[in-house]
């Protein structure tokens, strides 16, 4: 990816044109902390700190992964999505299994709209997932798809995938961090400053 494929304004305005505060602040969520999509479907109410030194921890993701089983004596394959703890980056690292976390700060906006959105929320016990489908389990890969192609689709903005929200939270750390790649790779959750310097070499 290269900086001149954020386009800051756009981003903004896919935000603005979301159809409710539900998706309003999970994509806000997206592009102001960079959390991988898997990672940010995981959250529940207990990984925030929306008071003093907000903040969010990362210690979980949603991952899909194939299972197989067998069946009559047949061998049947099938997806299982599930909560896996640990992060993409802490695997990378080979960290013990299930122990690695990052922490990424919240800013004062993303905190006041995070607290908006809360109050609305028929469940939001330290438990619940913050961004929840009707039954309470954590909102699929496809729904949030769905519901960017459509907000973009209002917006008359050129297309993007989600993806492209941790790319714009990138280019902020960069513009404010271009010196310390270590602390950009740390918010970013990548496994090390290599991976950080070859996603973004064109922005180093």
């Amino acid at each position: 990816i290269a900086p001149e494929d954020i386009h800051s304004e756009e981003i903004l305005k896919i935000i603005n044109s979301a159809k409710n505060l539900y998706w309003k602040s999970a994509m806000s969520f997206a592009a102001f902390t960079g959390l991988r999509q898997g990672e940010q479907r995981a959250l529940t109410w207990g990984d925030l700190n929306l008071d003093d030194g907000p903040k969010v921890r990362v210690s979980k993701r949603v991952v899909r992964e194939k299972e197989y089983n067998i069946i009559d004596g047949k061998s049947v394959v099938y997806n299982s999505t599930y909560v896996k703890k640990g992060t993409k980056g802490g695997d990378l690292r080979s960290k013990t299994k299930g122990g690695d976390k990052r922490f990424v700060p919240l800013s004062t906006e993303l905190v006041s709209l995070l607290k908006e959105y809360k109050l609305s929320c028929k469940r939001s016990e330290p438990t619940d997932y913050v961004w929840a489908s009707q039954t309470g389990h954590f909102i699929s890969h496809t729904r949030c798809g769905e519901e960017l192609r459509a907000t973009i689709k209002r917006t008359n903005v050129n297309p993007i995938h989600w993806h492209i929200f941790r790319h714009y939270y990138a280019s902020m750390l960069f513009l404010k961090y271009a010196k310390d790649v270590s602390k950009i790779t740390k918010y970013m959750g990548h496994a090390d400053e290599a991976v950080t310097k070859k996603v973004y070499r064109h922005w180093l």
